[in-house]
């Protein structure tokens, strides 16, 4: 492969640099549409080589679909998906009482969870969805996503199901950040290569 000049590297770090500012703005179409053309733009570089290339593909791919909401906007969203995972899992979980299924049981459920405070210091160690939400929670007022959907794996059954968009979201945002990541070091190793000895 080719060397790139230094002005072909000047306009990709460029190019990575507005990608992760643009990355950090609250998600609404018109910031979709700036990501988009930032991650298009960046693998059609002249200085964009197999790693650049492979990485903006995978991006504008995930763009194009949803987005990639802030650490905010998913903090915000978490307070929603929280309470939705406390009311099922306080849904009673009896096999053979098929009238305890469907609305019924969503009935008891959020009954249960109004009449249950959410715990407001987390157990460390405690592995009801309670305390996990309440740990996740903490992560995400702490500005830790990672942590707080790492957490997420120990919740499981009926309180897991209304965490699945949200978790697919945060997972995009982790995936966002680790590609954004990458690419400034890469950008930050070729310019290295350019630089005078």
């Amino acid at each position: 492969s080719r060397e790139q000049t230094s002005m072909e590297l000047e306009e990709l770090t460029a190019s990575i640099i507005l990608l992760k500012e643009t990355l950090k703005e609250p998600l609404d179409s018109k910031v979709r549409k700036r990501v988009n053309g930032s991650i298009t733009q960046l693998g059609k570089l002249a200085a964009a080589d197999p790693f650049v290339k492979a990485i903006s593909g995978s991006l504008v791919h995930k763009t194009c679909k949803d987005g990639f909401p802030t650490v905010a906007q998913l903090k915000d969203s978490f307070d929603l998906v929280q309470e939705a995972s406390r009311r099922e899992y306080f849904v009673p979980d009896v096999e053979n009482a098929w009238f305890l299924s469907g609305a019924l049981g969503r009935s008891i459920g959020f009954v249960r969870s109004q009449f249950s405070a959410s715990f407001k210091v987390p157990l460390e160690d405690g592995k009801s969805a309670e305390d996990v939400l309440a740990r996740m929670a903490k992560h995400l007022a702490d500005g830790h996503l990672e942590k707080a959907v790492s957490e997420s794996k120990l919740i499981t059954g009926r309180a897991a199901i209304p965490m699945k968009d949200w978790l697919a979201d945060a997972n995009a945002r982790l995936v966002a950040d680790q590609a954004t990541k990458a690419l400034y070091a890469h950008g930050s190793i070729l310019n290295l290569k350019q630089s005078p000895r």
